[in-house]
């Protein structure tokens, strides 16, 4: 998915996300990607970073987040 850079995900307040780490159960990276890229307060290579991941782990954990965001949204039809 090529395109998982550009997703942006700040539109969710922290009370979504809140609701959606206790729902679906992400793991640390996870949340912790979630977390900054809601608050839009860094980009992915400063989030990658501070985690020390590589490009495709971070993407892969990026990825796989999103998609179970996208999951959930689904399930709740």
């Amino acid at each position: 998915m090529e395109d998982i850079e550009m997703v942006n995900l700040s539109f969710l307040t922290l009370s979504d996300m809140n609701k959606l780490s206790d729902k679906i159960g992400f793991t640390n990276d996870e949340k912790y990607i979630l977390e900054h890229l809601v608050k839009d307060d860094m980009n992915d290579s400063g989030i990658m970073l501070n985690l020390g991941l590589s490009r495709n782990k971070y993407y892969d954990k990026k990825c796989n987040l999103i998609y179970k965001i996208i999951r959930y949204a689904a399930e709740k039809e």
